[in-house]
């Protein structure tokens, strides 16, 4: 069980999206992931009220309840409905979330369509509308910005997290590349179906690729702390760069 101080520490990370930490208070302190906090809120729902996607994926990816409700029998798409975020509603009802759920203002029994129009958030509404109609077609739009199409980001001090989308196939990719445990890993997600295949390389299969070189010049750009495996790469790029 978390103590108090782990759960507001999470939701915290959550609300300024801070994945390095939500990942470390899940993954190495244990925080369970459908923790509540004192308002009988989920982190995933945390997540969803600030709109913080990278992370609600994260935790849903964890195992996360996607229609975890609160003492109102509130879920994450109603808050993302009521807060305006278009987004994280898309990426809910990409990854199960019921469209159809009813919740309640503490009065009266309201949808997420109810609660979109409440919060004047008509985008909002009509996503969900068209998504009952439409099913995962209404969500074929969800083109990412030009500036978001390809992310390099160290996400620990020995980590570095690559994203990028193949609009032709309706593919979000995500390569982890662990320099601790040289490892990689691929993650790739069907933005039609939601559906996510998973594969795992050791660096030495990478060795001399220009995806290894920019994972490593990004890891010690953003901070990281190059250890002994850091360096052992070190020195197999530098060679490589000189034939």
């Amino acid at each position: 069980m978390a103590s108090k101080n782990q759960i507001e520490a999470l939701m915290s990370a959550i609300k300024t999206g801070d994945l390095t930490t939500v990942r470390q208070l899940i993954e190495e302190e244990g925080v369970p992931i459908d923790t509540q906090d004192g308002n009988n809120e989920t982190a995933l729902s945390r997540a969803a009220i600030a709109g913080q996607c990278r992370v609600a994926d994260y935790l849903i990816a964890q195992g996360a309840n996607i229609d975890a409700r609160n003492s109102k029998g509130n879920t994450p798409l109603i808050h993302a409905a009521y807060y305006g975020h278009l987004k994280m509603a898309k990426l809910l009802l990409r990854r199960g979330a019921d469209a159809t759920a009813i919740g309640s203002d503490g009065t009266n029994p309201m949808g997420p369509i109810d609660w979109a129009n409440s919060g004047n958030n008509p985008a909002v509404a009509k996503l969900i509308r068209d998504f009952l109609k439409n099913g995962m077609a209404a969500l074929n739009d969800d083109a990412p910005l030009a500036e978001e199409t390809d992310i390099w980001r160290k996400t620990s001090d020995a980590e570095v997290e690559h994203v990028y989308y193949r609009q032709d196939g309706g593919l979000r990719i995500t390569d982890i590349f662990n320099f601790a445990d040289r490892e990689h890993s691929r993650h790739t997600q069907d933005l039609r179906t939601g559906s996510m295949t998973t594969v795992i390389r050791n660096f030495t299969e990478l060795e001399g690729t220009q995806s290894l070189r920019q994972a490593y010049n990004t890891l010690v750009t953003e901070g990281g702390t190059p250890g002994m495996a850091h360096m052992h790469y070190r020195r197999i790029l530098r060679r490589r760069k000189t034939p």
